[in-house]
């Protein structure tokens, strides 16, 4: 059973995660973060070559997710929960930063805030940008549940994209853990 890491850091960090196929975003995504943030930057080991965990281990901090995965994408919550930090903001690595993002911990009122998808979307939700609070019972369950990934019952779970699609099934059946930023 899995269980979140002891929280050691009262404080803010993004945390992003790939495998080898999507390493080469890194040096581009840490670039447009680093315009707009100076928070604690934890990598999530998906996957990475020899010289994609160099490079993060040079930038930030890496956890290792500790199981196994069919997809990368389903190691997402289960690197969030090793995050030592109070408050974790998850972008994926194709995510160019914009603006400070302080803003999306601070209007996050529930213990997982998300991002609606584009309308017409499968799911209503997306994963690629989530602000979670350590501890989340949500975000746990999210991490279960893509851990055992191929024991899901695909009548009630959609898996078109992986662990969003998990995280959107979550989302439909408890509404109120949730907090939409925008």
């Amino acid at each position: 059973m899995l269980q979140w890491e002891e929280l050691r850091h009262e404080g803010r960090c993004v945390v992003t995660g790939c495998d080898v196929l999507q390493e080469w975003m890194l040096p581009w995504w840490y670039s447009t973060l680093r315009h707009h943030s100076q928070l604690p930057v934890v990598f999530v080991d998906m996957g990475l070559s020899r010289k994609g965990r160099a490079w993060c281990s040079e930038w930030g901090e890496i956890v290792y997710p500790v199981v196994l995965a069919r997809f990368a994408e389903l190691l997402k919550p289960i690197g969030l929960i090793r995050s030592l930090y109070a408050e974790s903001l998850w972008l994926d690595p194709d995510c160019e930063v914009l603006k400070p993002l302080e803003a999306a911990f601070d209007e996050t009122s529930a213990e997982i805030g998300v991002v609606r998808d584009v309308p017409g979307a499968s799911d209503p939700i997306q994963s690629g940008v989530l602000v979670v609070r350590h501890g989340s019972a949500t975000v746990l369950e999210w991490a279960e549940l893509c851990r055992h990934w191929d024991r899901l019952d695909r009548r009630s779970i959609s898996t078109v994209h992986y662990d969003q699609s998990i995280l959107a099934y979550l989302w439909r059946r408890k509404p109120g853990r949730f907090y939409i930023v925008t």
